[in-house]
């Protein structure tokens, strides 16, 4: 198994490998996943999906990665890849962003890890905050969002067909309390 870049209190979190596109169609084929994911994706979107985070992880230290429980069972993709995701500005900014399998849905996974992340992010990157943004109808994320103290900035055009509710949280101080969640 690859090792581990992040573990909380139930989820195991490592880089994804070239051999783990299977994950990523197994998470990103069920259409309530997808529902505000862009919908069904293509089969190159899979590959492209994958290769995207192998590529973030190397240049940037960070991605979205593969998330297991402790006993070994994909859930999730969490982490942070950098945003935009491609052209001249790749990277200005860096987007938290979770999805997971719809049977780990209301369980408080999807706010550990955004929590976990969150930590992870500010004790091994130098950057001053982290962005977040989801379809402005997906209240559960927006939730998740807030839960771990991320502020809502209200709509912005992320470069999707809709605009998008954006979300930002600034590098804890010293003295500011740890990360909710």
């Amino acid at each position: 198994m690859v090792k581990p870049v992040l573990e909380t209190e139930r989820l195991v979190f490592t880089p994804w490998t070239a051999d783990d596109l299977p994950l990523i169609v197994e998470l990103h084929s069920d259409p309530e996943v997808q529902r505000f994911l862009g919908g069904a994706w293509a089969p190159d979107v899979f590959r492209a999906t994958l290769e995207r985070q192998l590529k973030a992880q190397a240049e940037f230290g960070f991605s979205k990665w593969c998330v297991h429980l402790k006993d070994g069972t994909f859930v999730a993709r969490a982490g942070v890849e950098p945003w935009p995701r491609e052209g001249e500005r790749c990277g200005a900014e860096a987007e938290i962003g979770y999805a997971l399998k719809r049977d780990w849905w209301g369980r408080g996974l999807a706010t550990e890890a955004a929590a976990g992340v969150a930590r992870w992010f500010f004790a091994n990157t130098d950057r001053d905050h982290l962005i977040g943004f989801t379809d402005p109808e997906n209240h559960a994320s927006q939730q998740v969002l807030a839960k771990i103290g991320m502020a809502p900035l209200g709509l912005a055009d992320m470069g999707f067909d809709q605009p998008s509710a954006l979300f930002r949280m600034e590098r804890p101080t010293a003295s500011a309390s740890p990360l909710r969640g």
